[in-house]
């Protein structure tokens, strides 16, 4: 991409002036990253990028079929801008628009790979009740912060979780979300899609709203998948077997509790669907004796939320292989 001048730019700005950038951004491609059915990411540079010393950022270019959701993605990201600034949810920095060539965000480069990735490089991956724990704390977090600006994710899954390399966790991937929020704080469906991280809700076309449970009942997913991951490939569906004692043995007993209450199909009997955001799962015995025990005995939940925020929860995932 050419331009005038290497003078450098706030990139973060540029995202909050309009939809697209008109300026132009010089950016040399390093190294691909990923593909999706809807994108692919790239690991880039540019003398322009002055929110990383190390000038590396990563690049998304969507499809020519699936501009809709760049725009969609790039409204998200502004609301997040203006409104939240912590490491759990992905900076976007800037966009650019280049008509039958091609669409693009520009975001911060997290190096430490998805949470997949890192199950994938690490065979003997084995979930501890704190591991599990950490990611409930970490993730349910992040996503309390984003339902409270309006912004419900509808994809929360092992690749849209990066960890950063002091071990924390981010949530990346806003090309599905919604934020059309009504007064009761439902939200209008804007998926349709039937897969075992998503809802059973989400499945089901007379259901025109969604509540903010569609997201930690796929965090609840998440947990489930992590202790099956000898028999991924047959995982059973939580939906059908729901009612079967067997369906969650793998599921450690301290956690047990907590997961099949994220794991309610009926999305109203479900934990963390009320306003009280990811209170009730922090509160949970098993999540409780656990986070208590390691940030401090005598801390109210709002303490330990604060705590979390803060990134003092020790993190399991923290290696040299995550390290520049």
């Amino acid at each position: 991409m050419a331009t005038e001048s290497l003078e450098q730019v706030d990139l973060t700005e540029i995202l909050l002036e309009g939809s697209f950038t008109s300026k132009e951004i010089l950016f040399t491609l390093e190294n691909y990253l990923s593909e999706g059915m809807s994108a692919s990411v790239h690991v880039a540079s540019s003398p322009h990028f002055t929110n990383n010393s190390n000038k590396l950022f990563a690049m998304k270019s969507y499809k020519d079929d699936h501009l809709n959701l760049i725009h969609n993605e790039l409204h998200v990201f502004r609301r997040i801008l203006s409104e939240i600034n912590h490491e759990f949810i992905l900076k976007a920095f800037a966009s650019c628009y280049e008509e039958d060539e091609y669409s693009v965000i520009f975001f911060e480069y997290i190096n430490g790979g998805s949470l997949d990735d890192y199950i994938i490089s690490n065979p003997t991956f084995s979930p501890t009740d704190y591991i599990l724990t950490f990611i409930l704390a970490e993730i349910s977090e992040g996503l309390n912060m984003l339902h409270n600006i309006g912004v419900l994710h509808q994809d929360i899954k092992g690749s849209n979780i990066l960890i950063r390399n002091d071990g924390h966790l981010t949530i990346v991937d806003f090309g599905v979300s919604a934020t059309d929020q009504n007064s009761s704080g439902y939200f209008r469906r804007t998926i349709f899609s039937y897969s075992r991280h998503l809802a059973p809700e989400v499945s089901m076309k007379s259901v025109l709203y969604f509540d903010k449970s569609v997201d930690y009942y796929s965090l609840g997913i998440l947990i489930y998948f992590l202790c099956n991951l000898d028999q991924i490939d047959d995982c059973l569906d939580p939906l059908d077997e729901y009612n079967n004692p067997q369906t969650f043995e793998s599921i450690p007993c301290t956690l047990r509790k907590a997961i099949t209450g994220l794991l309610n199909p009926k999305r109203f009997n479900r934990i963390c669907n009320d306003n009280r955001g990811n209170i009730s799962l922090i509160l949970e015995p098993g999540i409780r004796k656990i986070l208590w025990s390691e940030l401090g005995e005598n801390l109210s939940v709002n303490e330990i939320k604060e705590k979390i925020r803060n990134l003092q929860l020790k993190s399991p995932f923290k290696s040299e292989k995550l390290k520049d």
